[in-house]
Order: structure tokens, then sequence, then C-alpha cells
């Protein structure tokens, strides 16, 4: 019995034939980078969500036109193979739109139209990522924190700031453009008051 035992250790020690130890990585490597929603089309996706919802509590199980036109709509969707390309099949989706509005509009719920669009596009998108090699979606935004001279109960920290650095006692306008729309907003310093003499 012993015997058996060590020749059987000794069969495990043995490297298998064509397999040689420096042939074996130890390192893992994701064959597929991992793709992530942009922040608009994470917002797109929310917003099917809550259509989806919504609808499920405002649309009666009974309105047969309305389920009908979501489900028209998600039929005209199998040709779209990768998720990511939904996104661009829903804002071009002006066909699927005029469908579902003509065969809402005898029910009289076109304020819903946009809804079903939005919760037609859902379950494909359910059924692209379910296979679990869809993209992730977008981490959560962290709120900032405020900057450590920057006075949160003051209500005019830049303007005093702006005035310390270019002297006290002087009144200025300054113009700051905001963004790139070319707006422009007026900071001033408030003007003294006029004495009447």
């Amino acid at each position: 019995m012993h015997q058996l035992i060590s020749a059987v250790y000794r069969h495990r020690q043995l490297p298998l034939p064509g397999l040689e130890p420096s042939c074996m990585s130890t390192k893992h490597s994701s064959p597929v980078p991992v793709q992530r929603l942009n922040r608009v089309q994470q917002l797109t996706l929310n917003t099917w969500r809550l259509a989806s919802a919504k609808l499920e509590r405002v649309l009666d199980p009974c309105s047969l036109l309305e389920h009908a036109a979501i489900y028209a709509t998600l039929g005209a969707l199998p040709d779209v193979d990768e998720p990511l390309d939904l996104f661009r099949r829903h804002a071009e989706a002006q066909p699927e739109f005029a469908l579902i509005v003509s065969l809402i509009r005898a029910a009289g719920q076109e304020a819903l139209a946009y809804d079903m669009l939005d919760t037609a596009f859902l379950p494909r998108w359910d059924e692209l990522v379910s296979s679990g090699n869809g993209p992730e979606g977008t981490p959560s935004l962290r709120p900032r924190q405020p900057a450590q001279d920057h006075d949160l109960d003051s209500a005019e920290p830049l303007r005093d700031r702006e005035r310390e650095r270019s002297g006290a006692g002087h009144r200025e306008a300054r113009l700051l453009t905001a963004g790139s729309s070319g707006t422009c907003l007026r900071l001033c310093s408030p003007k003294p008051a006029r004495s009447t003499r």
C-alpha cells in the first residue's frame, strides 16, 4: 500500500507531456477592455428606466393600443446587435416615434409617446447586455470639496478676493465672460450714495 501511495505521489510531480512549466502564465489578463457608458448614454439609459416605471404606474393593463405601440417599436429593434448602437438608433428614432403616435392617437395618449418610445428601447438594451459583455455604467459623480479659501457663508467671496487683489478702495467694474456663449456678466462694487447739496 505504501508503495502505491509513493508511486502516485511521484506521478503527480512529473510534468505533463507537451506542457512545459515556462509556457504557463500566472498573470490573468482581460481579453477585452471594459467599456463604460459616457454620461449622456448613462442619462439616456436612466431615462428609459424612468419611462418604463412611469408607464407601469400610469397605463392600464387593458390599454391595448399603447402596449401594441411599445411592442411594435420593440419589434423594429432586433437589427441592432451592439448595446452602444442602441443609443445612436434612439437618437434617430423618428420612424419609431411616428409609429407610436399613429397607434395611440385614437386613444388620446399623445403625451405619453416619448415615454413609450423610451420604454420600448429598455427591453432590447436588457437583452443585449444580458450576457454580461455589455458596457458598465458610469460611476456616480462625487460632490466637490469647497476650496480652502472659499467661504460658503459669504455671499460675495469672489468679489471680495478680487477687491483684495486689485487694491482696497478702488471701485472698478469687471467683465467676466460666462462660458463660450459670449454673454457677459457685470460684477461691480456698489456705487456710493450721492449726497444732495
